[in-house]
């Protein structure tokens, strides 16, 4: 049994960081739904805004990628996940469903399922953040 249309499926994703000092006495934390990165002592205490977030999706040869209408995502485009369609988050890998798993790695055995669809697949997305000295403005690069 094979679910209609797989590729149509939407996914979602949320992200964050957190960052310290050296020292262990100084943090900075945002998430993708946040309007504010944040900064403060470690303990608690009061933090403060010190600027914002961008998540910016890529392909392989680092240009731009288009999940869900847009390569570039602010807080207020994610408050429901950074989301698009399976099929949107694979292309922007350079692959889709019907990739022969042989192509993306030659060692694989012959008698492999022919296609990613039927033989199942993990994806993993990899994180990138950047920041602005002042930590004023963090990208997340996917």
């Amino acid at each position: 049994f094979f679910l209609e249309n797989p590729e149509e499926q939407m996914l979602s994703i949320f992200h964050g960081f957190e960052v310290g000092t050296a020292d262990g006495s100084w943090v900075a934390r945002g998430v993708s739904t946040d309007d504010d990165v944040t900064a403060g002592p470690a303990s608690g205490g009061k933090r403060s805004a010190v600027g914002d977030m961008m998540t910016r999706i890529i392909r392989p040869d680092g240009s731009s990628c288009a999940v869900g209408g847009k390569s570039e995502w602010m807080a207020a485009d994610s408050q429901l996940g950074i989301t698009g369609t399976l099929g949107e988050w694979l292309a922007c890998a350079g692959v889709t469903l019907d990739t022969d798993p042989r192509t993306l790695n030659p060692d694989m055995p012959q008698a492999m399922a022919p296609h990613l669809r039927t033989m199942g697949f993990a994806m993993q997305v990899l994180l990138d953040y950047t920041n602005t000295r002042a930590m004023n403005h963090v990208e997340c690069t996917m």
